[in-house]
């Protein structure tokens, strides 16, 4: 009789600890059903965020580049006007570096009885110029004859150590921003002690530079 006793009372010490053994385990699971959706809830908020993060970082990117190619391009626009002998007088677009022949071919050419002899058709284009053809025969005074400021020795060039923003857009092919561009590389690096320094600053390549090297000098 004692052993059926101890054998229940062993019976019912083993059931009491399945019991509470499935219990814990029972918790263990729910508690896992309830964390895990949210922790993944979680990773995806911020996997979402971060690739709406990382879109407008890159369209901001695009954007900024697409404002400097576009200036740049604008920059390197020239708009002059054609009067007198010419084909078809009129104002036309160019590019920075072009030469006074290239819009006369753009605009057809010179008349008949143009005097060609007076004209420099190699001139170096600028924007806002305006070229008058004369007729063979006629008197023009050469000051109007090409309305554009001819730069005639040192004191009439502009000085890039000293020159602001706005005078330095005066230069063929030199907008706002790369005028800006050099004002702040003298600042950071000094007085330009060559002419050629100043292909070192961003945006100033061979060409622009070729443009403008006559028009420009240091001290």
């Amino acid at each position: 009789m004692l052993e059926v006793i101890e054998w229940i009372k062993g019976h019912i010490i083993l059931t009491t600890y399945f019991s509470i053994s499935t219990l814990l385990i029972l918790i263990l699971i729910s508690y896992l059903f309830i964390q895990v959706p949210e922790k993944i809830e979680s990773n995806d908020d911020a996997i979402e965020q971060f690739v709406t993060e990382n879109e407008k970082a890159i369209d901001m990117n695009t954007e900024d580049e697409n404002q400097q190619e576009n200036q740049e391009i604008a920059e390197s626009k020239l708009i002059i006007e054609l009067k007198g002998a010419i084909v078809h007088p009129g104002v036309y677009e160019l590019e920075s570096g072009d030469r006074l022949i290239d819009a006369v071919e753009q605009a057809g050419g010179f008349t008949e009885n143009a005097d060609d002899r007076t004209i420099n058709q190699a001139l170096l284009l600028t924007d806002q110029m305006m070229v008058y053809i004369p007729v063979q025969g006629e008197e023009v005074i050469e000051e109007n004859q090409i309305n554009i400021p001819i730069l005639q020795g040192d004191s009439e060039k502009i000085n890039i150590n000293q020159a602001e923003q706005k005078e330095l857009v005066e230069l063929n092919g030199i907008g706002e921003a790369k005028a800006q561009a050099i004002v702040d590389y003298r600042e950071e690096n000094g007085l330009f002690k060559s002419l050629e320094e100043l292909k070192n600053v961003s945006g100033i390549g061979d060409k622009i530079f070729e443009n403008i090297k006559d028009s420009i000098m240091v001290e």
